[in-house]
């Protein structure tokens, strides 16, 4: 279990790495790519899913073999959001309805992990494909948040199933240690994740500010929820980073969803707000 929750956790991070240097130049106003996007049949074609049911993790695997040999030959053919050729697939790719499975009844917290990892990981592979893809001149900020405020909300479930699979652990566990250390490296993933998330929100020249604000607004739902799960020292640096992120927004109708972000973190932790 170890080598599985360290494999998801290896990989945000070289999605984060690529993430932030994708999104370092800013520009005057972000400029959509263009959508050469195909029909679901045509995806489908080329191994892709279907659209017309929910997802699990192989089949995220199999998508994202899928849209890296798209990506590679021209960007502009990835589904995308509300398109009219490829919105209902890309609606499906990012539903929160694949998320259902690891909630199913019957399954015991220890098989809702080994659904969780794998699922997260996939996930994972294809947002990286679309990070990969949105350029400075050819931006897919719209499909990029859909993707990450999934994985948010992947993040949340499976830090639930994690926390709940090793409360339930006995002490005399022979490999406790080793799952422990693992739990760790997965709490800093996740930070990772938010610390990433929370960057973007800072990235105007990259992102339309409607999509900004629907990143904003699953911080807000995700983020006081997951806090609690994260390392001390995260717990810690969150909401001293919103506070200085407010204070720096120049936008002040943006401003407005940086402090609901605070706003429910402190209705949360029963914070008081800043003097």
């Amino acid at each position: 279990m170890r080598t599985r929750v360290s494999i998801a956790v290896a990989l945000v991070s070289v999605t984060l790495l690529a993430w932030s240097g994708a999104v370092i130049a800013a520009i005057a106003a972000p400029v959509p790519a263009a959508d050469r996007s195909l029909a679901p049949s045509e995806y489908i074609a080329r191994g892709m899913p279907a659209h017309d049911r929910d997802w699990m993790s192989d089949d995220y695997e199999r998508a994202a073999a899928v849209l890296k040999a798209l990506a590679a030959d021209d960007p502009a053919t990835l589904p995308r959001r509300a398109s009219s050729r490829s919105g209902l697939l890309f609606a499906r790719m990012t539903s929160t309805r694949n998320l259902e499975l690891l909630h199913t009844p019957g399954l015991d917290v220890q098989q809702r992990l080994g659904v969780a990892v794998p699922l997260f990981q996939e996930l994972n592979e294809v947002l990286a494909v679309y990070v990969s893809a949105s350029r400075e001149d050819a931006v897919l900020d719209a499909e990029l948040v859909d993707l990450l405020n999934l994985t948010l909300r992947a993040t949340l479930d499976l830090v639930g199933i994690a926390d709940a699979f090793f409360e339930s652990l006995p002490r005399d566990d022979p490999k406790r240690k080793a799952r422990l250390d693992g739990r760790d490296q997965m709490r800093a993933g996740m930070a990772s994740i938010v610390d990433g998330s929370l960057t973007t929100l800072t990235e105007h020249g990259m992102y339309h500010s409607s999509e900004l604000e629907r990143l904003a607004r699953g911080l807000q739902e995700v983020l006081p929820r997951l806090l609690p799960s994260l390392p001390p020292g995260a717990r810690q640096e969150i909401p001293v980073r919103l506070e200085r992120m407010i204070s720096d927004e120049p936008d002040a109708a943006f401003r407005v969803h940086l402090q609901a972000i605070a706003s429910a973190l402190r209705a949360r932790t029963g914070q008081s707000p800043p003097a």
